[in-house]
Order: C-alpha cells, then structure tokens, then sequence
C-alpha cells in the first residue's frame, strides 16, 4: 500500500492543485457575483461589460471542468476574474467619492503630538523616589 502511495504520488498532488484552484475560483465567483448583484447600478456601463464577461467565463470554465484535472485552467480564469473585480471595486470606490474620504481621513483630528495640552490629556512620565535626609 505505501509502494502504491509513492506510485501515485505525483497525480494526487497533481489533482490537489487543481481541485484547490477551481474550489478558489468558484469561491471568488460567487462572492463576486454576489457584490455585483448588490451593487449592479453603481458600477458604469462600461465597467459593467468587462465584470459579466468574466463572471461568464469564469461559470463556463467550471461547468466545463467538472472533473478537476489540470490547476493552469482554473488559474486564468480565477486571474481574469480577479482583476474584473479589481476594476469593480475602483469604480465603486470612485463613486462613493473616495478621494474626498481619503483626504479627510489621513489626518488625526485634535492632537499634532506637540502636547498642547487638554484637561483630558495625559503625560507620560518617569520619576524616582529620593529618600528624605534627617
């Protein structure tokens, strides 16, 4: 049984990188498809066509690999889709107006780390006892 193992070590490790991309694809698909439908009219015609044609291609690739065999398939169709929903996200960050949140955000609000000092402020400090002389 183990000379068996050794003799088909090969193909399992072979069928286990593609079983794990196309479980991976079909992840990133669904969820993907599950962002484009909730947020369908907020992304741009234009975007849109590119998002559904990778979505499509993406289902068509694993209806017609059922049977998990070579891992190179499912790769290209996971990196088309990703970089589809890569554009989707950008174009719903740019119409949220992400720039403007972006330039509000990076700076901290009431602390330029100078202690100008509140009443709420608090101040780190070390200290030492001296014992007292008599």
């Amino acid at each position: 049984m183990v000379k068996q193992a050794h003799e088909h070590e090969a193909e399992d490790k072979k069928r286990r990188e593609a079983i794990e991309a196309r479980n991976r694809l079909e992840g990133l698909s669904f969820s993907v498809q599950k962002h484009f439908d909730e947020n369908k009219d907020k992304i741009p015609s234009s975007e849109r066509q590119g998002l559904e044609d990778a979505l499509k291609d993406a289902k068509t690739t694993l209806e017609s690999n059922r049977e998990a065999s070579d891992a190179e398939i499912f790769k290209g169709a996971f990196e088309r889709l990703e970089k589809a929903s890569h554009k989707m996200a950008e174009a719903l960050y740019k119409a949220a107006g992400g720039s403007e949140g972006a330039q509000a955000g990076s700076a901290p609000s009431g602390g330029d780390g100078k202690g100008t000092g509140g009443k709420d402020d608090v101040i780190d400090a070390e200290y030492t006892e001296t014992p007292k002389k008599e």
